[in-house]
Protein backbone atom coordinates (compact mmCIF):
# COMPACT_ATOMS: atom_id res chain seq x y z
CA UNK A 1 0.00 0.00 0.00
CA UNK A 2 1.26 3.62 -0.62
CA UNK A 3 1.27 3.94 2.74
CA UNK A 4 3.63 3.34 6.02
CA UNK A 5 4.06 -0.11 7.48
CA UNK A 6 2.48 0.25 10.26
CA UNK A 7 -0.99 0.93 8.52
CA UNK A 8 -1.07 -2.57 6.44
CA UNK A 9 -2.52 -4.68 8.65
CA UNK A 10 -4.57 -2.18 9.41
CA UNK A 11 -6.11 -1.71 5.97
CA UNK A 12 -5.90 -5.10 5.36
CA UNK A 13 -8.41 -5.74 8.09
CA UNK A 14 -11.01 -2.82 7.54
CA UNK A 15 -10.84 -3.93 3.81
CA UNK A 16 -11.66 -7.66 4.79
CA UNK A 17 -14.11 -6.82 7.53
CA UNK A 18 -15.92 -4.16 4.48
CA UNK A 19 -15.65 -7.10 1.84
CA UNK A 20 -16.74 -10.05 4.01
CA UNK A 21 -18.88 -8.26 6.44
CA UNK A 22 -20.68 -6.27 3.69
CA UNK A 23 -20.05 -3.00 6.12
CA UNK A 24 -21.36 0.41 4.75
CA UNK A 25 -19.87 3.66 6.32
CA UNK A 26 -23.42 4.93 6.73
CA UNK A 27 -24.16 2.12 9.51
CA UNK A 28 -20.77 2.56 11.41
CA UNK A 29 -20.61 3.69 14.72
CA UNK A 30 -17.13 3.48 15.72
CA UNK A 31 -14.19 2.03 14.79
CA UNK A 32 -11.41 0.82 16.88
CA UNK A 33 -7.81 0.17 15.74
CA UNK A 34 -5.90 -2.05 18.50
CA UNK A 35 -1.97 -1.46 17.26
CA UNK A 36 1.78 -2.55 18.66
CA UNK A 37 3.47 0.34 19.72
CA UNK A 38 6.13 0.78 17.07
CA UNK A 39 2.41 2.37 15.46
CA UNK A 40 1.50 4.26 18.04
CA UNK A 41 4.46 5.70 17.63
CA UNK A 42 4.68 6.61 13.95
CA UNK A 43 0.93 6.73 12.88
CA UNK A 44 1.43 10.29 14.10
CA UNK A 45 -1.56 12.48 12.02
CA UNK A 46 -4.89 12.10 13.77
CA UNK A 47 -6.32 14.72 11.72
CA UNK A 48 -4.63 14.76 8.52
CA UNK A 49 -4.66 17.59 5.88
CA UNK A 50 -2.61 16.06 3.16
CA UNK A 51 -2.02 12.87 1.33
CA UNK A 52 1.78 13.12 2.58
CA UNK A 53 -0.65 13.00 6.87
CA UNK A 54 -2.92 10.78 5.94
CA UNK A 55 -0.23 8.21 4.69
CA UNK A 56 0.64 8.23 8.15
CA UNK A 57 -3.02 8.29 9.77
CA UNK A 58 -4.81 5.11 11.41
CA UNK A 59 -7.82 7.47 10.41
CA UNK A 60 -7.38 8.07 7.21
CA UNK A 61 -6.37 4.78 5.60
CA UNK A 62 -9.31 3.00 7.93
CA UNK A 63 -11.73 5.24 6.51
CA UNK A 64 -10.92 5.00 2.76
CA UNK A 65 -10.35 1.13 3.34
CA UNK A 66 -13.83 0.87 4.70
CA UNK A 67 -15.04 3.32 2.22
CA UNK A 68 -13.85 2.04 -0.87
CA UNK A 69 -12.54 -1.57 0.11
CA UNK A 70 -9.22 -0.29 -1.45
CA UNK A 71 -6.20 1.50 -0.28
CA UNK A 72 -4.50 2.25 -3.58
CA UNK A 73 -2.42 5.41 -5.11
CA UNK A 74 -5.13 7.20 -6.55
CA UNK A 75 -6.86 7.59 -2.97
CA UNK A 76 -4.05 9.22 -1.29
CA UNK A 77 -4.59 12.58 -2.08
CA UNK A 78 -5.37 15.83 -0.59
CA UNK A 79 -8.95 16.24 -1.70
CA UNK A 80 -9.65 12.36 -0.67
CA UNK A 81 -7.96 13.28 2.74
CA UNK A 82 -10.58 17.00 2.65
CA UNK A 83 -13.76 15.05 1.16
CA UNK A 84 -16.34 15.06 3.71
CA UNK A 85 -17.60 11.51 3.79
CA UNK A 86 -13.77 10.82 4.51
CA UNK A 87 -13.58 12.89 7.31
CA UNK A 88 -16.72 12.26 9.00
CA UNK A 89 -15.65 8.62 9.07
CA UNK A 90 -12.44 9.11 10.26
CA UNK A 91 -13.79 10.99 13.03
CA UNK A 92 -15.52 7.37 14.11
CA UNK A 93 -11.63 5.79 13.78
CA UNK A 94 -9.32 5.67 17.11
CA UNK A 95 -6.15 4.33 17.40
CA UNK A 96 -5.44 2.41 20.58
CA UNK A 97 -2.45 0.33 21.67
CA UNK A 98 -4.36 -2.87 22.37
CA UNK A 99 -3.43 -5.32 25.09
CA UNK A 100 -2.63 -8.09 23.27
CA UNK A 101 -0.20 -6.64 20.92
CA UNK A 102 2.12 -4.14 23.41
CA UNK A 103 4.99 -6.34 23.34
CA UNK A 104 4.99 -6.41 19.39
CA UNK A 105 7.61 -3.45 18.45
CA UNK A 106 7.27 -4.50 14.68
CA UNK A 107 4.05 -3.62 12.94
CA UNK A 108 2.60 -6.96 11.36
CA UNK A 109 -0.37 -7.49 13.80
CA UNK A 110 -3.75 -4.97 14.05
CA UNK A 111 -6.79 -5.97 15.43
CA UNK A 112 -9.39 -3.11 13.77
CA UNK A 113 -12.91 -3.85 15.90
CA UNK A 114 -16.05 -2.04 14.08
CA UNK A 115 -19.13 -1.07 15.95
CA UNK A 116 -22.39 -0.70 13.82
CA UNK A 117 -25.22 1.73 15.00
CA UNK A 118 -27.34 -1.76 15.48
CA UNK A 119 -24.79 -2.36 18.36
CA UNK A 120 -23.47 -5.17 16.59
CA UNK A 121 -19.49 -5.37 16.68
CA UNK A 122 -17.26 -7.02 13.79
CA UNK A 123 -13.61 -7.54 14.59
CA UNK A 124 -10.95 -8.76 12.18
CA UNK A 125 -6.91 -9.11 13.44
CA UNK A 126 -4.34 -9.19 10.73
CA UNK A 127 -1.26 -10.79 11.36
CA UNK A 128 1.03 -10.44 8.22
CA UNK A 129 0.17 -8.04 6.20
CA UNK A 130 -0.29 -8.71 2.25
CA UNK A 131 2.86 -8.10 0.55
CA UNK A 132 4.74 -8.71 3.49
CA UNK A 133 7.23 -11.91 3.32
CA UNK A 134 4.95 -14.07 5.30
CA UNK A 135 2.08 -13.00 3.04
CA UNK A 136 3.58 -12.32 -0.29
CA UNK A 137 1.88 -10.93 -3.24
CA UNK A 138 0.99 -13.11 -6.49
CA UNK A 139 2.19 -12.05 -10.14
CA UNK A 140 -1.13 -11.26 -10.54
CA UNK A 141 -0.83 -8.71 -7.77
CA UNK A 142 2.58 -7.20 -8.50
CA UNK A 143 1.86 -6.89 -11.65
CA UNK A 144 -1.40 -5.21 -10.88
CA UNK A 145 0.41 -2.97 -8.59
CA UNK A 146 3.23 -2.14 -11.29
CA UNK A 147 0.47 -1.26 -13.53
CA UNK A 148 -0.94 1.36 -11.09
CA UNK A 149 2.35 3.02 -10.33
CA UNK A 150 3.75 3.34 -13.70
CA UNK A 151 0.79 3.74 -16.13
CA UNK A 152 0.48 7.52 -15.34
CA UNK A 153 4.35 8.05 -16.24
CA UNK A 154 4.98 5.86 -18.77
CA UNK A 155 1.42 5.20 -20.42
CA UNK A 156 -0.34 1.80 -20.86
CA UNK A 157 1.90 0.79 -23.76
CA UNK A 158 5.43 0.60 -22.82
CA UNK A 159 3.62 -0.79 -19.07
CA UNK A 160 2.62 -3.94 -21.18
CA UNK A 161 5.74 -3.82 -22.90
CA UNK A 162 7.83 -3.72 -19.70
CA UNK A 163 5.54 -6.80 -17.98
CA UNK A 164 6.04 -8.53 -21.00
CA UNK A 165 9.47 -8.54 -21.47
CA UNK A 166 9.80 -9.11 -17.69
CA UNK A 167 7.82 -12.00 -17.63
CA UNK A 168 9.93 -13.55 -20.75
CA UNK A 169 13.58 -12.29 -19.52
CA UNK A 170 14.51 -15.58 -20.10
CA UNK A 171 13.74 -16.06 -23.64
CA UNK A 172 15.18 -12.31 -24.33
Amino acid sequence: FPSGLATHSMIDAAISLAQEKDIHPRDILSVECGVGPLATQVLIHDHPKTSLEGKFSSQFVTAISLLDRKASLDLFTDEKVQNPETVELMEKVRMVLHPDLKDKWVPSSTIVSVKLKNNQELSKRVNDAKGSPENPLSQKEIIAKFQTCAEPILGRPKVEQSINFILNLEKE
